[in-house]
């Protein structure tokens, strides 16, 4: 009779013992973890429409050049335009005298690569500031080689798109076809902001969530939020990023996170803010719990994108981002995107590739506005 007092008495310490803990546990996990904001009432749905006719970009008249060295004069010329990176393009400047009064000298010959016009990107882009590089050609004469391809749009806080919900029908394959659905939702409460990203494909679900505040030129991330079979997590402060293992790392300039760029990518394009050419290039610091790299997209112009908007199949005209080989990669996860100037900018397809054998195709299915 004894013994069984004490097995029970035990097994209530150990019942009650393991309630406190998963209570605990929920608190802690509640009190980490991002709170949703309450999705509004979507009222109607998106359909395709003309893009707003952008102001062309108008040329700025350069300086005045300072008076050349005597008996010289510096030949006129138009600042070389290139954008971020991967321009190949020669600009020659020659020097000469006036009169043939004595033996001429040889020209003088400066080339911008596209390996000058790469170092230049490094310090451009996302908030629309103009960079450049300077080259030297001789002691006392210089080149400008600009290296931006922003057009001459504004945005305020008030021009970012309404709350949208977009959703894709997702196919694939991962060791054989895959069928699924995902949603990217994009919220906005006066100057903060949540986008969520949701993959169902049946028994693996994947969830990802930025948050945080809404500034005229970009997106300012706060925190980045995975969950799948491992939550992982990423904490973006003012000065420097926190990553889950502990390190930190100073905060790069224009820095977004793996869902954010893709409001931050609409954005950009739909203000006219930055401009979509053949051949361009797109650069985005992406942070992830794991680390940050920069990343690349080339772009190419699709006329002829399918899709099924609403059930409806239509041929949209699209811009195509690819990414570049990722240098010190953190994992082999790619993402490339088609954005349709037809539907605000946002994405018609987005394709999230693993390897050549297993990849997520995301088609627009529909998108709704409140």
């Amino acid at each position: 009779m004894r013994w069984s007092r004490w097995l029970a008495l035990l097994l209530v310490v150990l019942i009650g013992h393991s309630v406190v803990l998963f209570a605990l546990h929920n608190a802690a996990a509640a009190m980490g973890g991002i709170k949703a904001m309450e999705e509004p009432l979507f009222t109607r749905m998106l359909t395709p429409a003309a893009p707003p006719r952008l102001a062309p970009s108008l040329p700025v008249a350069p300086p005045t050049p300072p008076p050349p060295p005597p008996g010289l004069f510096a030949k006129e010329f138009s600042p070389l335009v290139a954008d971020s990176v991967g321009f190949d393009a020669t600009e020659t400047i020659a020097w000469l005298k006036p009169e043939p009064v004595v033996d001429l000298p040889p020209l003088t010959v400066v080339t911008a690569t596209s390996s000058l016009a790469q170092l230049a990107g490094l310090a451009m882009e996302t908030f629309g500031v103009k960079s450049s590089v300077t080259v030297a050609v001789q002691a006392g004469l210089t080149a400008t080689v600009s290296t931006t391809n922003y057009g001459s749009g504004t945005a305020t806080i008030e021009s970012w798109p309404v709350d949208t919900k977009l959703n894709y029908k997702v196919t694939g394959n991962f060791r054989g076809p895959i069928d699924g659905k995902a949603s990217v939702t994009w919220l906005r409460t006066g100057e903060k902001y949540q986008v969520l990203l949701n993959v169902d494909l049946g028994l693996v679900g994947v969830r990802m969530t930025s948050q945080g505040r809404v500034k005229p030129a970009s997106l300012w991330p706060e925190i980045y939020e995975e969950k799948g079979l491992k939550p992982r997590r990423l904490r973006l402060d003012e000065e420097a990023l926190a990553f889950e293992d502990g390190s930190t790392l100073k905060r790069p300039v224009g820095v977004q996170d793996t869902v954010s760029q893709f409001v931050e990518l609409t954005q950009r394009f739909a203000t006219g803010r930055a401009i979509l050419e053949e051949g361009s290039v797109v650069h985005i610091p992406l942070a992830r719990p794991g680390g940050v790299n920069d990343w690349y997209y080339d772009v190419s112009a699709e006329p002829q994108l399918p899709t099924r908007l609403g059930g409806n199949y239509k041929e949209m005209m699209a811009w195509h981002l690819t990414p570049r080989p990722v240098t010190n990669a953190r994992g082999p996860i790619t993402m490339e995107f088609w954005l349709v100037p037809e539907l605000q900018y946002f994405p018609g397809r987005v394709r999230i590739t693993i390897d050549k054998e297993t990849y997520l195709e995301l088609d627009v299915d529909t998108i709704l506005q409140r």
